[in-house]
């Protein structure tokens, strides 16, 4: 299982960058989106702690991932 730890936005791109943990630290994961809107931005920012529920089911299904590592 793998934790929201970080999400960072840039608006010129319109890009979302979530960095994911797993509890132990040893697995991370960036993801990310393009083309998301600012509103979407805001309401992921908004939604903490459960901003990764916000990405799973408004962001990932239509925003395309990108250079995830």
């Amino acid at each position: 299982m793998l934790y929201l730890r970080s999400t960072d936005y840039d608006p010129t791109t319109r890009t979302l960058t979530a960095e994911f943990r797993s509890p132990s630290g040893t697995e991370r994961v960036t993801r990310h989106y393009v083309d998301v809107p600012p509103g979407l931005f805001a309401r992921v920012a908004a939604a903490r702690p459960h901003a990764r529920a916000v990405i799973d089911q408004h962001v990932a299904p239509h925003h395309s991932r990108v250079r995830s590592s």
